[in-house]
């Protein structure tokens, strides 16, 4: 008994492949059991067909060689990879591989027969990312983000059960519609390899030649070394900032040259394109993308919760508290209160050098302390050099006094251990007028009272010659 044909037409036609490679008629049966209903989409290397699973009685995808590649025999190998490690992934935001064939494609007046192979695989309804930016634009950062949640959740499915993916970029990012809802599915896992590093993986691509889509590739892969997850991440991080600038953030002339840049430059500043983008978009974005890959997130979905994190005030402090010290810092400085302790100090001081030698018609010299944190959180800590650093640029203003600077101040604070805030005795004061010619020290300390925002500060100035307070506040 002859075994049916691989390949059966709806009509009876014999089959015949187009230039570019083997295209199915709608109704072929390949293989007894998966009936093309339609072609989805072309690319590089081959198709895929909707197609009807007469044994399960479902409708699947199928993806298929093109004839032009079908006797490379690496592209099976390469089939059968993307298969072996996609199957070992199961999360809704990773496109599910069923299992791969082999048929026979029956030979026609220009072509003898050929074995093919292809995959069966999850039926997405919709299109790639790369396609929605290509036809509509980028997207507002409110619609970004869940698709970039989902991409995570799929990469972090992936690197999980050891799979790293090598070639993550929209156009490997499917859109798939359900409904109202819109689903991020990753999809080709042909380059894929395991996160210990895979030899035979590494032997599909041409001797010599890089794996993955230049415009995405990370910096170490640029340079032929392993790919980790973090050679992912770095994808990850170039996929958001095409999704939200529309645009990829290293362009040239070329795309080797483009390439190029990532090895040593960092990207194009996202807000050339996005003035106002939020602050954990645009700090998320850069730390997926630096060149030192242990300087990236280390796992995908931590990147991806960065993008909706609350601000860290122990990483980013002043965004919270600046408003209050420059309030403080102007109160202190640009009020009669200066005025005050400058008529006091030149009344009951005689100007001198760093030697002692008297000096006459000499402006007074100040020396900035700094100020205890009392608050007793870490977090507050930068408080202290804000305050510093703000007076300091109050009191220069109209060169009536002279300020130290803060190199020197922090010489001596080593050299005589003095603590930050408290007072002063007068031996020490002496030694701080000897060695920095100060006139004047400022010192304090300060309380952030976190629920309510406000800032306590306590600050005394003392005379360096005589050792007394010459002002206090609070």
């Amino acid at each position: 008994m002859v075994p049916p044909p691989d390949i059966e037409s709806a009509d009876g036609s014999p089959y015949a492949p187009d230039r570019d490679g083997a295209r199915f008629r709608a109704g072929t049966l390949l293989l007894g059991r998966f009936r093309v209903v339609r072609l989805l989409g072309v690319g590089g290397m081959g198709e895929v067909y909707e197609a009807e699973d007469l044994e399960l009685r479902e409708r699947i995808a199928v993806k298929t060689i093109r004839l032009s590649h079908a006797r490379d025999a690496s592209m099976l190998d390469r089939l059968r990879k993307e298969v072996q490690l996609g199957r070992r992934v199961s999360h809704p935001n990773v496109c599910r591989l069923f299992d791969v064939f082999r048929v026979t494609l029956p030979s026609t007046a220009d072509q003898p027969s050929v074995d093919c192979a292809i995959v069966t695989m999850e039926l997405l309804r919709g299109r790639t990312l790369a396609d929605h930016l290509r036809d509509e634009g980028q997207l507002p950062l409110d619609q970004a983000l869940p698709l970039a949640r989902q991409i995570s959740e799929g990469l972090q499915a992936a690197h999980g059960a050891g799979v790293v993916h090598r070639d993550l970029k929209s156009a490997n990012v499917f859109l798939a519609r359900e409904g109202d809802a819109t689903r991020a599915v990753i999809t080709d896992f042909g380059l894929a390899t395991t996160v210990a590093g895979d030899h035979a993986a590494w032997e599909l691509s041409v001797t010599g030649a890089v794996i993955g889509t230049l415009a995405y590739m990370s910096p170490e892969q640029l340079r032929g070394e392993p790919a980790t997850p973090r050679s992912d991440i770095y994808a990850f991080g170039i996929v958001l900032y095409e999704m939200v600038t529309g645009v990829l953030p290293f362009r040239a002339l070329t795309p080797m040259a483009a390439a190029l840049k990532r090895v040593s430059e960092q990207p194009e500043d996202l807000r050339r394109h996005l003035p106002d983008i939020a602050a954990p978009w645009y700090e998320t974005i850069n730390r997926c993308l630096a060149l030192d890959p242990q300087k990236r997130f280390t796992t995908a979905l931590e990147a991806a919760e960065a993008l909706t994190a609350t601000p860290s005030w122990t990483a980013r402090p002043w965004l919270r508290w600046t408003a209050t010290v420059a309030a403080v810092v102007a109160i202190i400085g640009g009020s009669a209160l200066y005025v005050r302790i400058l008529k006091r100090t030149t009344a009951s001081t005689t100007v001198s050098s760093p030697k002692g030698a008297p000096v006459s018609h000499a402006r007074p010299s100040v020396a900035l302390l700094g100020f205890e944190n009392i608050s007793k959180k870490g977090e507050f800590a930068y408080i202290s050099t804000a305050l510093d650093q703000g007076l300091g640029s109050e009191l220069a203003v109209g060169e009536q006094m002279r300020i130290v600077s803060g190199e020197e101040v922090a010489r001596i604070k080593q050299e005589l251990s003095l603590p930050d805030g408290g007072t002063l005795a007068r031996d020490t004061l002496k030694k701080v007028r000897e060695s920095l010619g100060s006139d004047l020290v400022v010192l304090g300390s300060y309380l952030a009272l976190e629920g309510s925002g406000q800032l306590r500060v306590y600050f005394r100035v003392q005379n360096t010659q005589t050792g007394e307070t010459v002002q206090s506040w609070s």
